[in-house]
Formats: C-alpha cells, structure tokens, sequence
C-alpha cells in the first residue's frame, strides 16, 4: 500500500505570509492560542484572561496603538458587554500597572508563591503554581507541534523523510521522549493545518 501524499505547498503564499511576519502577528497569534485555551477549558478563565492584559499593555509599551492592538484580537472579544456598556471599557493605567507589574514578578522562574501572595492579598500555602506550570506545558507541546509541522510542509520532491522521522528527531534534539512529541503534536497540529490550508499555503 502506498504512503498517502503530503497536501502540495503553495510557494507563492508561504513567502507572502513570511513577509508579512512581525510583532503583531506574533500577538495574533498569542491571543487566538488563549482563546483556543479559553474553549477547551485548558487554563483558568481568569488566568487566561490576565495573560491577555499583560500582552495588551505589554504592546502598548513597545508602542503599538490601541488600534492596531484591537486589529489582532480574535472575534469573540469584540462580543458581549457589562452593565449596559458594549464591548470595550477605558481603564485608568495607574490601575493596570501595578497588576501587570505582579503579573511578571509570578511568571519569574524563580517565583514561588501564588498570585495571591504576589498582589499581597493572601498567605502562602500549597499549590501555589500549577497554572503557571500547566501554561509553560501547554506552550511548550504547542512549539512541539509547530516544529512537527513546519519541517513536514518544508519537504520537497527529492526529500521524503516521513512524519514518524520528523518526530524522533525532534525527540532527540530536545531529549525527550518520541511518545512526547507525538502526544503532543496529535493535540495541538490542527490548529497549524488549518491556518495553512486558510492561507492556501498548503492545497
């Protein structure tokens, strides 16, 4: 029985798409990721949700405006509304400062306390990180998949290294098992197929 054939790599689309790489795509893609984690429950709501302010104010800071910000945010955020106002609210910065402040001193590797006992409004305790954990895992098998990904789609005609290949060596460059990277890139790939097959980099 033959090996199926991979979908035909559109060129002419994939350099287009490469030109047009840059920060704000970047940021794109980081709120879309959350909100995809939002869905399928993989975070806290509220962590989540802090994790998209920091990013926001983090954008401004490089200074991006609001707009092209709000340009990068997935469809579901521009729905819904509060206490009869629409979709958006203006907050004083003083007031986001602070919390986005605490939010980098948590995410320091070298951080062992809640977020709680960062903002100063509870004691220590146990289990003070797993989210924190969960979401560096959760990037991390994301990379995995990418990388699975990116190096199928890059094959030519000449070069028919298969999938299963793709995954031992990125086993063995990260040292870590290929069960890992398969398990990884069997959850997290359709996102990166999707986008491609959107763009029309792959047909």
């Amino acid at each position: 029985m033959s090996k199926p054939k991979p979908p035909e790599v559109n060129e002419e689309n994939l350099r287009k798409v490469k030109s047009q790489e840059g920060p704000l795509k970047i940021l794109k893609n980081i709120f879309e990721n959350l909100e995809v984690m939002r869905k399928t429950e993989e975070l806290p709501s509220n962590y989540i949700n802090l994790e998209g302010i920091y990013a926001i104010f983090i954008s401004l800071s490089y200074g991006f405006s609001p707009e092209e910000i709000k340009a990068t945010y997935p469809k579901e955020w521009g729905v819904g509304g509060f206490a009869g106002y629409g979709s958006e609210i203006t907050l004083p910065t003083a007031l986001l400062v602070s919390l986005c402040n605490d939010w980098v001193k948590y995410h320091k590797p070298d951080c062992k306390n809640s977020f709680g006992e960062v903002l100063g409004i509870e004691g220590g305790g146990q289990g003070k990180s797993s989210a924190k954990k969960k979401l560096k895992t959760i990037i991390y098998h994301r990379n995995l998949a990418y990388r699975v990904e990116a190096q199928y789609y890059k094959r030519t005609e000449t070069e028919t290294i298969s999938l299963k290949k793709i995954i031992k060596n990125i086993a063995d460059q990260d040292g870590i098992t290929t069960d890992t990277v398969e398990k990884a890139h069997r959850k997290y790939h359709k996102p990166f197929r999707e986008e491609l097959l959107d763009l029309e980099i792959i047909q």
